[in-house]
């Protein structure tokens, strides 16, 4: 059954990021108004991608400069965005007062996140959830897992968004689902070194919602998880869990 949702981190067709959306004819009494925008907008040049963006902001809650930039490549159709394009067009998100960045204390990268006057402009009508310096590891993962998907061609449904969808009704790990033509499956990210049998605890409620299951995990715990450990996991793996090693989005 489809999901009652839009995809996530795709661009409209009838919207092409050059032009404006183009508004039906309608009588004169009957045209819409026209959506409010706060002066500091009103002279920045705002395109549908720039709304697919800031919605991929809200739905993610942070995401590094460099997944951006890959997403940004992804919603233009062009093999890469430079890290310069891609900041300039952070930058103007920020004077637009739509997203804010901030330093990450891992990296050289600035970390972007949704204001509340962003979450307006992109429609963003599920709670806006912007993480705190110690849960910002993980939010900054799964980001970089969901964009990842996204840019192989499938579609990611946040986990705030399928809240709804019966599918993911169990599992503390699953933080989304991804559909291709073929598959549709919840993803679980687990950047910490974890035991399998804590992992086969916790996975336990997502593999009985019927759907395959990607496990990313830290390279450690993927180590681990193939050889010594590797019979813990077998029912699952039986079951369509499909086990992954977060090195794999650094190569």
């Amino acid at each position: 059954m489809p999901l009652p949702i839009e995809p996530l981190g795709s661009v409209p067709h009838a919207q092409r990021a050059d032009r404006a959306p183009v508004l039906s004819l309608v009588p004169k009494a009957q045209k819409p108004r026209r959506t409010y925008r706060p002066p500091a907008q009103r002279s920045i040049r705002l395109s549908a991608r720039d709304a697919a963006g800031v919605r991929l902001l809200c739905a993610l809650g942070a995401v590094r400069s460099d997944d951006m930039a890959r997403w940004l490549a992804h919603a233009s159709r062009r093999t890469s965005v430079g890290a310069r394009s891609a900041n300039q067009t952070l930058a103007r998100w920020a004077q637009a007062g739509l997203a804010a960045g901030r330093s990450d204390l891992r990296s050289a990268r600035r970390v972007w996140t949704p204001t509340p006057e962003g979450a307006r402009f992109a429609d963003w009508t599920y709670p806006l959830h912007v993480p705190d310096m110690p849960s910002q590891r993980q939010t900054l993962t799964v980001a970089s897992v969901a964009i990842h998907y996204m840019a192989a061609g499938w579609v990611w449904v946040s986990w705030r968004e399928a809240l709804g969808d019966p599918r993911l009704s169990g599992g503390d790990l699953a933080q989304g689902i991804v559909r291709s033509d073929a598959t549709t499956a919840a993803v679980c990210v687990e950047p910490e070194h974890t035991s399998a049998s804590t992992l086969v605890s916790r996975l336990s409620s997502t593999q009985s919602d019927g759907l395959e299951t990607h496990l990313w995990v830290s390279d450690e715990s993927f180590r681990l998880l193939t050889t010594r450990e590797s019979h813990d996991l077998t029912a699952l793996q039986e079951a369509g869990l499909r086990l992954r090693s977060l090195q794999d989005l650094l190569r």
